[in-house]
């Protein structure tokens, strides 16, 4: 049998092992309730701690606005962290939704490499001129989500030409390394030099989205 080779094991396998040449330290697996193969392990191998076995659970969340969070405010030259009203899901239960802006945080269950996706629909009743740019950014690291101040941005021009009364729309997807308990937050700078609004309506037209990539901490 090559490295490569492998075999599948499903649950519930019961396998019966025998030293090889008088080894105590190298095994044949010789029968099983499995197709019978060989496999030859290496001998004098130390293990230090335990043997973790590999998290069958999946940390993801995808949250939207609700009928109290939808049409929010995004007053003009501030950063304004968005609020959620509906999970659709948050398997691990790690996304904090609340009508409180420093409630609305996805907080890291291990170190490791996190993808995020988030789309913001802006309402129709803007007034955009040229060169007009609005935010959206990423936001994480320790403490409080007021407190935050690392982000990852993209950043859109929403007035190319003079046109008012029409939707704009901000997206962006990163990837964020983050340690046990570090927090992200999404937020939108407005540059616009109006007072704008998320879309005065429900559903996935306002979204973030995220899940766990890898853990490093194992």
């Amino acid at each position: 049998m090559s490295l490569t080779d492998y075999k599948t094991i499903s649950s519930g396998t019961v396998l019966k092992a025998t030293p090889i040449d008088g080894n105590p330290n190298s095994i044949g697996i010789i029968t099983g309730t499995q197709e019978p193969f060989d496999k030859r392990f290496l001998s004098n191998i130390t293990v230090s701690g335990s043997i973790i076995q590999p998290a069958v659970e999946t940390y993801a969340f995808h949250v939207e606005k609700n009928s109290t969070t939808k049409n929010q405010l995004l007053s003009n030259g501030l950063i304004t962290t968005l609020t959620w009203g509906t999970e659709i899901y948050d398997f691990g239960s790690r996304m904090s939704i609340s009508t409180l802006a420093n409630s609305n945080f996805y907080t890291a269950p291990y170190t490791g490499l996190y993808q995020f996706n988030a789309h913001v629909l802006i309402e129709d009743t803007g007034d955009y001129t040229t060169n007009d740019r609005m935010d959206l950014r990423f936001y994480y690291g320790s403490g409080g989500v007021s407190s935050l101040t690392d982000f990852h941005a993209f950043l859109f021009i929403v007035g190319e030409t003079t046109n008012n009364n029409q939707f704009r729309s901000l997206h962006g997807s990163t990837q964020i390394y983050l340690t046990s308990g570090q927090r992200v937050a999404l937020k939108v700078y407005n540059g616009t030099g109006v007072n704008q609004n998320t879309y005065n309506g429900t559903g996935n037209w306002v979204r973030f989205e995220g899940r766990m990539i890898r853990r490093f901490d194992v």
